[in-house]
């Protein structure tokens, strides 16, 4: 029995981005200190970043890669990290010190040597409409005001030329810093957007969202006409605080709805006559959640044995199995189906912990200890 099939090559429901296979790397457990940035570790280049795990990167083709937050942005104040003399602070979002040795200028070199795109995430927890454009000018104006000088005192005389910009990471929610309702986040993404627009015309301009009708139409009211992007966020299998991973029939059921988001956002969109003019980046997602007990939800640790050695579960590779490979599968091509709205994606995270790859800190000299957790 022979079947005829018949393609209609005028039918096209759009044109798939790149963008959607991106990644996200976060200041948060080994993602960046002990994990892609080490320099004291011989396998280090001379910028102080592993050789092994620039190569994996460079493998799957990283298209673009947001950075550096997540909650860590809602009260990271950039300046602290760019020149000479840098201080420590205290990260308020994960409860650590952040020596402050990989900022701006690291980022944007790791983006060059992977051969991807940077997308920096500001902060407009404790951030202002101000501070969001400062870093505009410092990566993108060529010698103009003092931040660009600055970046040029850095030895950076050329511009990082930073396309996309998002305002903000997850200011709807509780557990955020700098947490804002609807009406105060309108606001504030229209400022700061206008503020950024009128050192760079040409930015990429996302803002911090979700499938919600109250939210979403106060901001796109508010600030549409100044946005590219809305940024949406998800994990389905969220083990905050318990470490308990969901087996492959539970992981498999949370795959029938897996865009119901990217649904409810475009129905939104569309009511605005916004749909030709604001793509959907879902710019961090993951089936399973990262494990940081006693962060959040509350109550929060007293004692740092509490919270900081529980976070070393999240390297354990044998939470991750077949259940993890089927649901990103599912998630990207449900991200391809829908690629007339969604134009990004980023896969949460790139390096350690529940991550696209796994690194420990030493290896042999015939073998890298990367592991693979997902195909792009």
């Amino acid at each position: 029995m022979k079947m005829n099939l018949q393609l209609n090559p005028d039918r096209v429901i759009g044109v798939r981005s790149p963008m959607l296979y991106g990644q996200f790397i976060e200041h948060f457990h080994r993602q960046i200190y002990d994990g892609i940035f080490d320099p004291q570790n011989p396998l280090s280049d001379e910028d102080g970043f592993r050789r092994d795990i620039l190569e994996a990167m460079r493998k799957i083709r990283v298209p673009i890669l947001r950075w550096p937050g997540g909650c860590f942005v809602s009260a990271y104040h950039w300046k602290d990290a760019v020149g000479p003399d840098r201080v420590a602070t205290f990260d308020k979002a994960w409860r650590v010190e952040d020596p402050n040795t990989f900022g701006t200028d690291e980022y944007v070199k790791l983006c060059r040597k992977i051969g991807c795109e940077p997308y920096i995430c500001t902060n407009a927890g404790t951030g202002t409409a101000e501070e969001m454009s400062d870093w505009v000018e410092y990566c993108n104006l060529e010698t103009e005001g003092k931040f660009a000088k600055w970046r040029i005192a850095n030895g950076y005389e050329q511009p990082h030329n930073v396309r996309y910009w998002s305002i903000g990471n997850e200011n709807w929610g509780g557990h955020e810093i700098g947490a804002k309702d609807a009406v105060e986040w309108g606001k504030l993404v229209r400022e700061s957007a206008k503020m950024i627009r009128r050192v760079d015309p040409a930015a990429q301009l996302s803002a911090a969202a979700l499938p919600d009708i109250n939210w979403n139409i106060n901001l796109l009211q508010t600030a549409g006409y100044l946005l590219d992007w809305i940024s949406i966020h998800q994990y389905w299998d969220f083990m905050g605080d318990a470490h308990t991973p969901a087996d492959y029939g539970a992981c498999m059921a949370m795959t029938r709805d897996i865009d119901r988001s990217v649904q409810d956002v475009r129905g939104i969109l569309t009511a605005l006559h916004l749909e030709k003019k604001i793509k959907i980046a879902f710019d961090e997602w993951n089936l399973r959640a990262w494990h940081h007990p006693h962060i959040v939800p509350a109550p929060i640790a007293v004692s740092k044995d509490e919270y900081l050695p529980q976070r070393n579960k999240n390297d354990d590779n044998s939470t991750y199995t077949m259940a993890d490979a089927v649901f990103t599968a599912c998630f990207l091509n449900s991200m391809n189906r829908n690629c007339d709205i969604v134009g990004m994606a980023n896969f949460s995270p790139i390096l350690n912990p529940a991550a696209a790859f796994t690194a420990t800190k030493t290896a042999s000299s015939s073998a890298v200890p990367i592991t693979s957790s997902i195909c792009t």
